[in-house]
């Protein structure tokens, strides 16, 4: 086993919350390793309809750590770019106080996932629009000219 990449730590500096909103991110986003996403598939389930909180997700199945093996690749690469690089602690500094983990949730969300599919550049999503027109023109019936 790997050395955990961020550890549940309760009391008065208790990061059991935004851990719950990160893990209820990797979750929904299938960012977990996909056997662990199998075996747990219940508990995975019930989090993504929001009955099972991410924090008692960790408790329970990842018993208070998430490490490397937790992870896909994609789970990997994403949690070096967000937690890793800081922008995570620096995302939860901006928010103000949040009643509920979901509350969390919602406000860090749209941030995780600009980090997840960061946007294209304008051009780049112009020529892929024309491209895709092109692919979906079918042909018809002969016109009359």
């Amino acid at each position: 086993m790997t050395d955990p990449i961020l550890q549940l730590t309760l009391g008065r500096e208790s990061n059991e919350r935004s851990l719950g909103a990160l893990v209820t991110f990797l979750i929904t986003h299938r960012l977990l390793e996909p056997t662990l996403m199998t075996r747990e598939g219940s508990a995975c389930a019930r989090v993504t309809m929001q009955d099972l909180k991410g924090s008692e997700f960790l408790t329970t199945v990842l018993v208070g750590d998430i490490r490397a093996e937790h992870l896909s690749d994609e789970g990997r690469r994403f949690v070096s770019a967000y937690v890793e690089s800081g922008r995570f602690n620096e995302d939860l500094a901006l928010i103000d106080s949040v009643d509920s983990e979901w509350e969390l949730y919602d406000a860090l969300s749209p941030k995780m996932m600009a980090t997840l599919k960061p946007k294209a550049p304008a051009g780049l999503a112009q020529s892929a629009k024309r491209v895709a027109a092109k692919i979906l023109q079918f042909p018809g019936s002969k016109r009359s000219e």
